[in-house]
């Protein structure tokens, strides 16, 4: 098993903290889980070509406004 060096990671500390707390092992979500905040969030979890989209590729008012909460960041 490697040991992963928790103060090198992707996490903001609240993020890392409810992982830590969820009793999953550690190796697991540091390999498969990062922080996301801002607007990256829409590059991870807006990018089906089921999501409507204007001619110009950007995403629609109605789901732009349905998702807008991810703005505030999460894992």
């Amino acid at each position: 098993m490697n040991v992963i060096d928790i103060n090198k990671t992707n996490f903001q500390a609240r993020h890392l903290q409810e992982w830590l707390d969820s009793g999953v092992d550690q190796e697991i979500f540091h390999l498969n889980v990062k922080s996301l905040e801002g607007t990256t969030p829409y590059e991870y979890l807006l990018y089906s070509p089921n999501i409507s989209r204007r001619n110009d590729g950007r995403l629609r008012d109605v789901d732009l406004k349905k998702y807008r909460h991810i703005e505030y960041g999460g894992w």
